[in-house]
């Protein structure tokens, strides 16, 4: 079957080499599957091989039930073909995995369009009838894959391992410490609704500006904005107006939506750009304060919103650390868990669902 890769990658090779670019960072020790529709692009999951916070190997149980889960959820969202490339940090250890994957998709009527096994900087297909595609062959450099050299020179490169991307949400203190006092201050004495720092909110998320904007606000405004997010409506409300369709406008307060109208008039034009200095906000708030669980939540409903599942997973895992009884975060983990598709993204198949997710 002949089939349209995403971003014009016209073979396995490229694929392997663009999909660093799709994940945000360098997978290690993962069964990626890129999930298509009648030959476009669906979307791309992630499966580890360890339990990467406690650095365990799974148990067959573990990789059976989270293998077939994932083929499941692509299946349900019209996937009819799966391409899977298994990243090793030793010969065989994604066996258990790829047999799985193979039981699974037989059973759930999948194509498995193909399999690439990459390992100490080289590809092989075992599947394929070559006897040289399965010895093997180093890794295509990123300049001869179009696709990729694209976004890099875009500034998109990724980090360089999954726990590298949780950096981007989780408190750096050399951005923390100076809002801490102020921060500690602002709880301490507020006895009434939380101001809703609209002036702040305006610069924050004007269109041009830059994640080292944000780290450079005084600790005293970073609080401020942090703090404001309390109100539960006002935060609800910076979440619908950077993510349009994420939430309905309607559905929120009066007061809510005239402050969206009093201080943000225009609509967000670049989402991802609004992501990543709310993404250097949640850097900058301390994790002893509970209330910051309130702007990790933000990035992760905002993240997923834009397709971004892995930086969506971090911020709320991070909120539900800081405050375990967060609803918003536990109901967009959930979300995330169970493969739910945002309300008003692209139809699979459609040309808009082709567009790569921008690395942040």
């Amino acid at each position: 079957m002949t089939t349209t890769l995403p971003q014009r990658i016209r073979s396995i090779d490229e694929l392997i080499t663009w999909l660093p670019y799709q994940l945000g960072h360098q997978p290690t020790q993962s069964l990626v599957l890129v999930a298509l529709t009648r030959g476009r692009l669906l979307g791309v999951c992630r499966i580890p091989l360890t339990n990467e916070l406690a650095g365990e190997e799974l148990g067959v149980d573990e990789v059976l039930d989270v293998v077939s889960g994932a083929l499941k959820t692509l299946a349900r969202e019209g996937s009819d073909q799966v391409h899977a490339v298994a990243y090793e940090e030793f010969p065989g250890q994604s066996g258990l995995a790829v047999g799985a994957l193979e039981a699974a998709a037989q059973f759930m009527d999948v194509e498995l369009a193909g399999l690439a096994v990459v390992h100490a900087g080289c590809r092989r297909l075992p599947w394929s009838s070559d006897p040289a595609d399965r010895r093997g062959s180093p890794v295509q450099p990123v300049e001869t894959c179009p696709a990729a050299l694209h976004l890099l020179v875009d500034g998109q490169a990724p980090m360089p391992d999954r726990a590298a991307l949780r950096t981007l949400v989780h408190e750096d203190t050399t951005l923390s410490e100076p809002v801490r006092p102020a921060l500690a201050r602002l709880v301490t004495r507020r006895s009434r609704r939380p101001a809703r720092a609209g002036r702040l909110w305006q610069r924050l998320l004007a269109d041009g500006g830059s994640p080292a904007q944000v780290a450079a606000l005084s600790g005293d405004d970073r609080a401020k904005l942090l703090a404001s997010l309390a109100d539960v409506h006002w935060r609800d409300a910076i979440i619908a107006w950077v993510a349009p369709g994420s939430l309905p406008l309607a559905a929120l307060p009066a007061t809510a939506r005239a402050g969206l109208r009093t201080w943000l008039p225009d609509p967000v034009s670049d989402e991802t750009a609004a992501l990543g200095k709310l993404m250097t906000l949640a850097r900058s708030a301390p994790s002893d304060q509970p209330v910051c669980a309130h702007v990790c939540a933000v990035v992760g409903c905002i993240a997923w919103h834009l397709g971004n599942g892995a930086t969506g997973r971090d911020a709320h895992e991070r909120a539900l650390i800081i405050d375990p009884a967060h609803r918003l975060a536990r109901l967009g983990l959930r979300a995330i868990d169970l493969g739910m598709r945002p309300g008003d993204r692209p139809h699979p198949g459609s040309a808009a669902a082709v567009r790569p997710r921008p690395a942040v």
